[in-house]
């Protein structure tokens, strides 16, 4: 693009790098990341979420944590959220709880904001301490939302407690009207079908249609 007189913006170089990394050429990628840091990164702040996410999904945990060292003093919530989705990913529960707990007492919180930890524990087989936070989402009177659902129902479904997952689901559709996504009831149903369940298999199937 460059060679023909077209600059490429954040979000361009962002979808490049990612399918890049996508591709395995990571090498490819850095560079890439490098454009969209710039020469002074302090000056260019906004660019620290997409970094994280970037570096993150290349497993460069050494990066992540640069990057977050130049946002962290004046970090906006998004760099936040960003730094935990990444530390979890990264399976450094310890710093992403960290910096949840920051941003929870520097910001009123959304279940968008939660389901963000919540995923971490979901991804992380860590079904106790997610239904602690959901609890403390209770407690602290934040609407649950569609976002907090799914993390919920994968949240049980890695803990191996199927049946449970499947009455999280079901409650979210009939009960708070919530539209799950697709990927939700899919993992529900594979579940049923590893184990030769077919009366439960076609229950999912047919609360997909519905």
């Amino acid at each position: 693009m460059k060679v023909e007189g077209i600059e490429p913006d954040i979000q361009i170089q962002a979808l490049l790098a990612k399918h890049y990394t996508s591709a395995g050429l990571n090498e490819k990628a850095e560079i890439v990341l490098k454009e969209i840091e710039g020469e002074n990164l302090k000056e260019n702040r906004w660019q620290c979420a997409t970094l994280i996410r970037l570096y993150t999904n290349m497993g460069k945990a050494d990066e992540v944590e640069r990057i977050w060292k130049v946002c962290e003093s004046k970090a906006g919530i998004d760099d936040c959220l960003a730094a935990v989705e990444a530390w979890g990913k990264l399976k450094k529960i310890d710093e992403a709880e960290s910096i949840f707990e920051r941003a929870s007492k520097k910001w009123k919180l959304n279940s968008k904001n939660y389901s963000v930890l919540l995923m971490v524990y979901a991804n992380n087989n860590m079904l106790k301490k997610g239904k602690d936070l959901v609890k403390r989402m209770a407690d602290s009177g934040t609407k649950i939302g569609p976002l907090t659902w799914i993390a919920l129902v994968k949240l049980y479904i890695q803990a191996g407690e199927v049946e449970k997952a499947d009455s999280i689901l079901l409650k979210a559709i009939h009960r708070y009207n919530v539209q799950p996504m697709f990927s939700t009831y899919m993992a529900v149903l594979w579940q049923y079908a590893k184990r030769g369940d077919v009366h439960n298999s076609e229950k999912i199937f047919h609360a997909m249609r519905t």
